[in-house]
């Protein structure tokens, strides 16, 4: 597999017919992925009650994995992806959501909207320091003044540990 080091390398990757189509059978059907799945459904779920948000965002949606998975009725989800964006309009239409989904960059966009709670995860995680700081930047310049930005972080040493337990092919 070749490595994805840049953000036009990450682009392509998730625009790739193949991959967007086996992506959650490549990714979800480990059982400690659907642990890790229903984890986060849980924690997006009790911070839209708990704090009753009412404009919500998903950065880097995919296929919908998460939105077509939590109970918020409605929001606003991005993707670069337009393939990604198609398969999350199909699961969101199976499960009678209304969703506004749009193609774009979290790197090069100028939002007008401001969210109470914006959420990402298995996206910061593909870049480098400079990149994660721009879409920090990105995520708080939306938020409204209590509003919550939601991420999963990565220990990069816990990490290369796990991908040497059990081989770069199983955690590349």
């Amino acid at each position: 597999m070749k490595l994805i080091e840049t953000i036009c390398d990450i682009k392509k990757y998730y625009d790739d017919q193949q991959v967007v189509c086996n992506y959650e059978n490549i990714r979800f059907t480990e059982p400690i992925f659907q642990v890790e799945h229903k984890k986060q459904v849980n924690i997006i779920n009790e911070i839209y009650t708990n704090y009753q948000c009412s404009n919500v965002m998903e950065i880097a949606c995919g296929p919908g994995r998460l939105t077509s998975s939590i109970n918020i009725p409605h929001g606003v989800a991005i993707d670069s992806s337009p393939k990604m964006l198609e398969l999350a309009k199909q699961k969101l239409s199976k499960v009678g959501k209304s969703w506004e989904l749009k193609v774009a960059d979290i790197f090069n966009n100028n939002f007008t909207a401001y969210y109470d709670f914006v959420f990402t995860f298995r996206f910061i995680l593909h870049f480098k320091q400079a990149e994660r700081v721009k879409i920090y930047k990105q995520a708080h310049q939306v938020l409204t003044k209590e509003g919550f930005f939601l991420f999963d972080a990565l220990n990069k040493k816990k990490f290369l540990n796990i991908q040497q337990k059990f081989g770069e092919d199983k955690f590349p």
